[in-house]
């Protein structure tokens, strides 16, 4: 195998990470203690949506309750939904973008195993570019070795955002960081969580009050410092038994002029 190709099937790879990240709510939940959403907590009988969050002064010592309520009920439908997402299979395609211009696709089946891991199945994939060779050709792997290692730096960024992690959650809150735009009242809002994790970056998180899914999650970020600029936009969608699943993930280096397009299809369950 040539080293350029080499390099190539290494970006692929390291691309595909973005799917473990794209994919965290189907893991399995977090354990009490741990770093990602709040344990569920029970909602009482005949309680109503939550109150509209007013963001607390820098001096406030805990979290508002407001926003308790809504991570606690988005952790309970979060966990429903990676219980039943074991049950189905479904295509996952991945495109790579360089200058707007294709570079790359695949496509994957994806499911879960016996043992709860997710197991992706290759099904089609772009052919490899014609080698060139000289001078062009070092500079082109010079080029694909760039870029790999800027995505697997974005990718791991984005990693340190999704799932959420509590504390940052509760640190955001306390500083006054937190707002939330009522994108449909009483029925769809947006959480944005200023400062989150670097200083200037914002995590939104949008769902449905009404029937506690999540329907978008976006992260506005960098690496080392604002000039290298990471852009993360999830959408997501609920199949037919009111499973939430990770419908299409784009994610975009606008310094290197890299997208990342990772869309999942075709769910059926499984026989």
């Amino acid at each position: 195998m040539t080293s350029e190709r080499a390099q190539r099937l290494a970006f692929i790879a390291t691309v595909a990470l973005l799917l473990s990240c794209a994919h965290k709510m189907d893991e399995p939940p977090a354990t009490p203690g741990s770093s990602s959403f709040p344990e569920p907590v029970a909602t009482p009988a005949g309680a109503g949506a939550p109150a509209a969050f007013m963001p607390p002064t820098p001096a406030a010592t805990s979290v508002p309750v407001g926003i308790e309520q809504h991570l606690a009920a988005l952790k309970n439908s979060m966990i429903a939904s990676q219980r039943d997402l074991r049950t189905y299979q479904w295509v996952e395609t991945t495109q790579v973008y360089v200058n707007g211009q294709a570079k790359s696709w695949k496509e994957q089946s994806c499911y879960y195993g016996a043992d709860g891991s997710l197991q992706k199945l290759p099904v089609a994939s772009s052919p490899p570019p014609p080698r060139k060779f000289g001078f062009r050709g070092m500079i082109e792997e010079s080029k694909i070795e760039q870029m790999t290692e800027t995505m697997r730096l974005a990718v791991e960024l984005v990693k340190s955002y999704v799932p959420p992690n509590q504390a940052l959650l509760e640190a955001s809150a306390r500083a006054g960081n937190v707002s939330i735009d009522m994108l449909q009242p009483g029925q769809i809002v947006r959480l944005n969580f200023k400062n989150y994790r670097l200083p200037g970056d914002l995590f939104s998180i949008t769902m449905n009050i009404q029937t506690n899914k999540l329907l978008a999650m976006s992260v506005s970020s960098y690496i080392g410092d604002p000039s290298q600029p990471v852009q993360m936009e999830s959408q997501m969608r609920t199949l037919v038994d009111g499973a939430t699943y990770t419908a299409r993930t784009e994610l975009s280096v606008p310094s290197s002029n890299m997208v990342v397009d990772v869309t999942n299809t075709g769910y059926r369950k499984m026989m």
